[in-house]
């Protein structure tokens, strides 16, 4: 009974350590993420003023 309980407690740590790394990784590409949607809209938001610069340099 003992070893049963001692596999099982040994599995149970390797699968709380997997599900760890797993969540430490999710989270590294979810910073990742952000820090793209925010250049992203970095990008376009200084593409729409130099578009409407030019539209008035036009007119």
């Amino acid at each position: 009974m003992n070893e049963e309980m001692y596999a099982f407690r040994i599995e149970m740590f390797g699968f709380r350590d997997d599900a760890a790394q797993k969540l430490d990784r999710l989270e590294r590409q979810n910073k990742h993420i952000d820090a793209d949607l925010d250049l992203l809209h970095r990008k376009v938001s200084d593409h729409e003023r130099e578009i409407n610069r030019l539209k008035q340099v036009g007119q």
